[in-house]
Order: C-alpha cells, then sequence, then structure tokens
C-alpha cells in the first residue's frame, strides 16, 4: 500500500472518523436505553428511603467507567490492526474510552430525563447527529456559519478527532 497517494489518506480518515463515530453512537444507546426500564426500582427504593439518587449514581459509576473501558479495548483491538492505524495503540484507546465515557454521560442524562425508551431514541439523534456536522469530517469549521461555530466547542467527536488524527502518523 502507498500511503503517499492521497485516495488512502482520505480512506485512512473517512475510517478513522467512521469507527469514531460508531464508538460515540454504539456507547451511548444502551446506556440511554437502561434507565427509563430501571426507572421504576430506583423510584421505589428512592421514595423508601433506602438510598439517596447521589448514591445510586455514584454506585454505578464504577461499573459504567469499567464497561466503557472494556467497549473501547474490545473496539480498538479489533478496528486497530484491520484498519491498519499505526498511532500509539494506547492512546488510541484512552481517546476512545474518553469518547465512550463522554458519551454515556450525555445518554444518561437524557435517559434520566424522559420516561419510556421511545423518547429516550428520538432525543438520542438530535444530540448526537450534529456533532457529524461540526467535527469536521462532512464540513471543515472554517466553512461553517459564524454563528454556529460555537457548537464545535461542545462536540466531544471533534475533540476526540483532534486528538486521534496528528497520532496517526498516516494523516500528516
Amino acid at each position: 500500500r502507498d500511503d503517499t497517494v492521497p485516495d488512502n489518506f482520505q480512506a485512512h480518515f473517512g475510517a478513522l472518523t467512521m469507527v469514531t463515530i460508531m464508538v460515540m453512537f454504539g456507547s451511548a444507546l444502551p446506556v440511554a436505553t437502561e434507565f427509563p426500564f430501571q426507572r421504576p426500582v430506583f423510584l421505589r427504593e428512592y421514595v423508601s428511603d433506602y438510598y439517596s439518587a447521589t448514591a445510586w449514581f455514584v454506585a454505578r459509576m464504577p461499573f459504567e467507567v469499567l464497561l466503557a473501558f472494556l467497549q473501547s479495548l474490545l473496539t480498538v483491538l479489533v478496528v486497530y490492526w484491520a484498519i491498519d492505524f499505526r498511532g500509539n495503540f494506547a492512546f488510541f484507546l484512552l481517546s476512545y474510552w474518553l469518547l465512550n465515557v463522554a458519551s454515556s454521560s450525555v445518554a444518561v442524562v437524557i435517559g434520566c430525563s424522559v420516561s419510556d425508551v421511545k423518547s429516550v431514541t428520538e432525543l438520542l439523534p438530535p444530540l448526537f447527529v450534529p456533532q457529524l456536522l461540526f467535527a469536521g469530517f462532512f464540513i471543515r469549521s472554517e466553512q461553517i456559519p459564524v454563528w454556529l461555530r460555537w457548537a464545535q466547542w461542545l462536540c466531544s467527536l471533534k475533540y476526540t478527532l483532534n486528538l486521534l488524527v496528528p497520532y496517526d502518523p498516516l494523516l500528516f
């Protein structure tokens, strides 16, 4: 494979972006749809004063962080060599883990704010799909209207791509 051919550069960047999008959506959906199912039990135990909301979330946090790490590890193990990423493996893992945690955090907020799974699945796309625009893959940040450019700083997808691109030597 010739790494100097522009088509290879574009394909490599596209693969990196698609994997990053997959991590973002793949980590958010299961977490967001989980709480509406747990809500009745949580409310019953909360009203009975078995524990506070803070205690429940703090107790779940180690499990969620570990699960996010394992999901990220599995993703990176599969795609790192399959797509021939060449950056630091540990840095790829750390970047995808942080994206996973950030996406899951937004998903938990959405999952807790509505009572049914249908509403959760309707609210996730309006929050995550605009990140595709602001990440710089489909359109450069300079081409986004000035009055909308501030939104790029709210996008975890953009931060992850900004972290990963300089550490993949093919993308210099």
